[in-house]
């Protein structure tokens, strides 16, 4: 066993207790109190819950894309916790914490798994539990890998759209030798997590993921990117170039997506991501204002406004400019998706340009109105109701649905976000007047 190894305790200083040791205590205040694991806690139980709605519609394709969702929610919290572990240098004086931290990730994957499992098998096919099974090795693989990488973690939020990618696709491998492929995972893993060892780079990137909202962008420069940049001053005075960055690269990433679905025939729910990262953009908005809260003063100290008041009407136009910016993208990739796809009428182009700018502004608004980070995550659930809206109206106007139904309500939730919006810029920075 490695001489620094995190599963190792401090040794003869301390006096082991024959006792049995409860491995679950503390676990609430660990887990729950921390910003990363709870974010993706809360979503693994949101999407968990909301999967079981297909055991009322018997829609197996959409209890197996949440529930993978939540499988991958757990396993990114799992890599988020041991990251921090790892990046502490005094965890080692603490017995059996991080050996305790262990046992409890594991106990929520077998919960999880053995809950996804029974569900797949009374109520569905197997092609379901196969479907998360690939998930589950997905997730374990994703642990490890954080393991001899670390900074790899920033690409969890790229692992939520594999369950999308597997959803409409037939998995020819068996049941028992996808399980065998797991249990082969989890042994490499095993070996991994008992040579664990302190990394000098873990705890820059546990404070960057809580910065960043565990999201992260490379350093890419050019006067194009600073023009944007500047455009969306000071909305994205907190994030940097990351927030003109991000835009850039999720529109190049569906160019590259949607030209890989006409040229292998998949069905990757290309727009659906894309509105959905739009929102989860303008989020961070206000999740970098709030972990970067001493940046205020810099910001206030800009020759650019005269007062608190000016400001603020500046950071609301910069919001507006975001808003624009992301509608007329989807509005824009959605009407060329059109040519193409004929099934794409311009009233599903209407319905998904008008709820992605509703999830945009509601959390944008609702953004504004928050001082604390787990107030910025509960705003985040807009995201889930956001996306069943999105994809439960096209499926039912593709379906000879009452077209009319989805366009009042569109136009119903649009004045909610717009109210909401107005309300926010009287609470920004209301502490500071």
């Amino acid at each position: 066993m490695a001489k620094h190894s995190l599963t190792c305790e401090p040794s003869a200083q301390l006096q082991v207790s024959k006792s049995w040791r409860n491995p679950y205590r503390g676990m609430i205040r660990l887990w729950c109190f921390d910003i990363g694991s709870a974010s993706f806690l809360i979503t693994a139980l949101l999407a968990a819950v909301f999967s079981f709605m297909a055991l009322v519609t018997d829609v197996p394709k959409i209890f197996s894309l949440l529930y993978g969702m939540s499988i991958i929610s757990v396993f990114a919290a799992t890599s988020w916790m041991i990251n921090r572990m790892r990046g502490n240098e005094s965890i080692r004086l603490i017995p059996h914490l991080f050996s305790n931290l262990l046992i409890q990730a594991c106990t929520i994957s077998l919960l999880q798994i053995a809950l996804g499992t029974a569900i797949s098998w009374k109520f569905f096919d197997m092609s379901i539990l196969a479907h998360l099974l690939v998930v589950t090795a997905i997730g374990l693989s994703f642990v490890r890998l954080c393991l001899l990488i670390p900074k790899l973690f920033f690409a969890a939020g790229f692992l939520f759209v594999i369950p999308a990618f597997f959803g409409d696709s037939e998995i020819s491998v068996s049941i028992h030798w996808l399980a065998l492929g797991n249990l082969v995972i989890l042994a490499e893993l095993v070996r991994g997590l008992i040579m664990v060892k302190w990394s000098p780079n873990a705890q820059g990137i546990y404070t960057s993921g809580a910065e960043m909202g565990m999201f992260s962008v490379p350093n890419i420069g050019g006067k194009w990117l600073q023009k944007v940049h500047k455009y969306l001053h000071p909305a994205g005075f907190f994030m940097g170039n990351a927030l003109s960055v991000l835009l850039v690269l999720l529109m190049i990433a569906f160019v590259v997506l949607e030209a890989a679905n006409q040229i292998f025939h998949w069905q990757f729910p290309t727009l659906a991501l894309l509105s959905q990262m739009f929102i989860i953009t303008c989020a961070l908005v206000h999740w970098t204002r709030v972990q970067r809260h001493k940046a205020f003063e810099l910001l206030y100290l800009l020759p650019t406004h005269s007062g608190l008041s000016e400001l603020i009407s500046q950071f609301i136009r910069g919001q507006r400019r975001l808003l624009l910016i992301v509608t007329m993208c989807i509005a824009l990739f959605s009407s060329v998706m059109s040519v193409w796809i004929p099934e794409l009428s311009k009233i599903d182009i209407i319905h998904i340009t008008m709820s992605t700018y509703i999830g945009s502004a509601l959390v944008l608004g609702l953004g504004c109105m928050c001082q604390k980070i787990w107030q910025v995550s509960l705003s985040m659930l807009v995201i889930v109701g956001q996306s069943l809206w999105l994809s439960m109206g096209v499926k039912q106007m593709s379906d000879g649905g009452d077209e009319s139904f989805w366009l009042i309500g569109n136009v119903i939730l649009f004045v909610i976000a717009e109210v909401i919006f107005s309300m926010g810029k009287r609470q920004l920075w209301k502490t500071k007047k």
